[in-house]
């Protein structure tokens, strides 16, 4: 893992984009804040290999529930507590239809705001299954390294915190934005 200023994080991440061949799965850590400067770099200055601006820019919550549409999600308040199973299948289905559909018309996609994938969670490595071949998966979570561990969602209350899962990112793909970089 390296500490480094949001433009480093950026250049350094766009220099992978040109590898093939390999695992493409990324990880930006940060405040909400920096991760929130970083993603409107991303959009502003970021390109893929071929000079395109970056597009596809997904914010996971959002496009989850979006894909539900509002019956699915009336459901799913009104089914939590009894059939959390199905709806953890249900969230994982979808999750894994738009990554597919992005990777599909994009190499690179950047995945912000990942609450309801932990909340719920969801099985990870869908990620890594898809972030090959020339396909980068990129992260932005809110967290920081503590000792040997990755813990995700600091600024939450310690019962919504979560611990990154072990080998889910290789250590030289995982970036800590250095606080007010």
């Amino acid at each position: 893992m390296k500490r480094a200023n949001r433009h480093e994080i950026l250049r350094d991440l766009s220099g992978r984009w040109e590898e093939t061949g390999k695992r493409h799965l990324y990880l930006v850590l940060g405040t909400y804040a920096d991760l929130a400067a970083f993603l409107k770099d991303v959009k502003r200055g970021a390109r893929t290999p071929d000079r395109r601006p970056v597009e596809a820019v997904i914010r996971v919550n959002s496009a989850l529930l979006e894909t539900l549409g509002e019956s699915g999600q009336e459901e799913m308040v009104d089914s939590e507590a009894r059939y959390l199973e199905h709806i953890q299948q249900t969230l994982a289905r979808h999750f894994d239809g738009i990554l597919k559909t992005e990777l599909e018309r994009h190499d690179i996609v950047v995945l912000a705001d990942l609450e309801l994938i932990f909340a719920f969670s969801l099985d990870l490595a869908v990620l890594r299954q898809h972030a090959t071949n020339g396909k980068h998966v990129v992260l932005l979570i809110p967290g920081r390294r503590e000792g040997e561990r990755i813990v995700l969602f600091r600024e939450a209350e310690q019962e919504f915190r979560r611990s990154l899962p072990v080998n889910l990112v290789m250590e030289n793909h995982i970036w800590e934005i250095a606080h007010g970089a």
